[in-house]
């Protein structure tokens, strides 16, 4: 989530620095829609089946 929020902010910084239009118009609705993002990942549903473990092409696991 770190990554999320850094890249978020430093795109749209990025985007004002160069004159170009932004993905959201304002730093508020960059915060709602990282906040968002953020709630949504929290939430997500787990996934509960366990894949078996294969061993790599040098036969260790």
């Amino acid at each position: 989530m770190r990554n999320l929020i850094t890249h978020t902010y430093a795109q749209l910084e990025r985007a004002l620095a160069a004159g170009a239009a932004p993905l959201q118009p304002s730093w508020e609705q960059t915060a709602l829609a990282l906040t968002d993002a953020i709630c949504s990942l929290l939430r997500a549903p787990v996934t509960t089946q366990v894949r078996p473990v294969t061993p790599d092409r040098t036969g260790s696991v």
